[in-house]
């Protein structure tokens, strides 16, 4: 998997393995202990575990994501990269009563090396989100009704950014300069869903169900990508200043859902 660790629009791209380039490998080991408190209908359980990888590819520093796709992405990646990964993961589930969810929480921490990448020390990968936390849970509301909710909190991924950026002689527009490799980080992610559920009777003794809800119920603009922009005073052709936009996707948005069984 080659993954695109810049600022912009992030995507991915799986290349098949090759004669040169040998598939990757991991190794992990967890351990886990969980526990069930019957009389209260609970199950909780904790997990850590340590993951080794290797055969990593990644490209190398000042690459353009799209051309390396484009040409023969054999020659340009940097191959024989190693990784990394640890963390803890933590749940709490209730299955039965009037109240029912579960809550879990993740803490973990992923890097990769290559030596001609970042000058050859660690880097987090673009998906290293030190906490994740998700919890729904849902009410009963008698036969018919019933409340529900999500929430999410997500670390932001790591984005390369640079560092400063120089002005050329005869030339307006900056050239950026990077130094390390996924130096910075999105903000944070995080959003509440709220629901409910009505359960009805269609037509010749069919379960149905009326779903209603709002996503993102606070509105929260979580980002998706950054943009570098050039700011410039009147008519002069020189940038004033530098500086990044967010931009977002998925605001709050009301749902309406019905479905029908038909057995």
């Amino acid at each position: 998997m080659l993954t695109n660790n810049g600022y912009g629009f992030g995507y991915d791209a799986w290349v098949p393995s090759t004669y040169t380039v040998p598939p990757s490998r991991a190794r992990q080991v967890s351990l886990g202990l969980s526990r069930k408190l019957s009389n209260r209908g609970i199950d909780i359980s904790i997990e850590v575990f340590t993951k080794k990888l290797r055969n990593l590819i990644d490209y190398p520093d000042g690459t353009n994501f799209t051309g390396l796709l484009a040409e023969s992405w054999e020659e340009i990646v940097r191959r024989g990269g190693i990784g990394k990964a640890n963390g803890m993961e933590v749940m709490i589930n209730k299955e039965t009563g009037k109240l029912t969810g579960w809550i879990s929480y993740t803490l973990s921490k992923s890097e990769r090396m290559f030596n001609q990448i970042n000058s050859g020390n660690w880097y987090p990968i673009n998906y290293d989100r030190r906490h994740n936390l998700a919890a729904t849970g849902s009410i009963s509301l008698g036969r018919k009704w019933a409340v529900n909710s999500s929430f999410i909190f997500q670390t932001g991924n790591a984005i390369t950014l640079p560092t400063s950026a120089v002005m050329i002689e005869d030339e307006y527009n900056p050239k950026f300069v990077y130094s390390k490799r996924n130096n910075g980080r999105l903000p944070a992610y995080h959003r509440l869903d709220i629901g409910a559920v009505r359960k009805l009777r269609a037509t010749r003794g069919r379960k149905a169900e009326l779903n209603l809800g709002v996503y993102n119920a606070y509105n929260r603009r979580n980002p998706v990508y950054l943009d570098l922009r050039v700011e410039r005073e009147g008519g002069n052709p020189y940038p004033k200043s530098i500086g990044a936009s967010q931009y977002s996707l998925f605001p709050l948005l009301p749902y309406i859902t019905y479905s029908l069984k038909f057995n």
